[in-house]
This record gives C-alpha cells, sequence and structure tokens, in this order.
C-alpha cells in the first residue's frame, strides 16, 4: 500500500471499514466475500479480476 500512497486509516475511510478490520485484513486474520474484495479493490483504484482455472494436475494429463 505504501507504493499507492494510502495508508491503512485511509484504506478503512474509503471502504467505510474499521482501521482494526483492513489490519485484519492485511495480516490475513480473516475471511473476507468477493464483495469485500472488490470492494478493496475500488479503493485501491484497482480492478478485482477472479479467476477459476484447471488445476496444475489437470492441465498435465491433458498433455
Amino acid at each position: 500500500m505504501k507504493e499507492l500512497g494510502v495508508s491503512q486509516t485511509e484504506l478503512a475511510r474509503r471502504m467505510k471499514v474499521s482501521r482494526p478490520y483492513i489490519t485484519k485484513v492485511l495480516r490475513q486474520d480473516v475471511n473476507f466475500s468477493f464483495r469485500t474484495a472488490a470492494k478493496l479493490a475500488n479503493a485501491l483504484k484497482m480492478d478485482f479480476m477472479p479467476e477459476l482455472r484447471p488445476q496444475e494436475e489437470q492441465l498435465i494429463k491433458q498433455v
């Protein structure tokens, strides 16, 4: 976030959540939904693009 010039406090403000919640997210101490991930991306002016792809095993079997 330092590279983006956004503090945890500012990120919390943009997402309309508490600063302690942002700390938990950054420490990976909380599970969050796609909606929250999208809010996080939006607050950081980034795209959120979840992607499903075959597992490595399936890729090897197909070759």
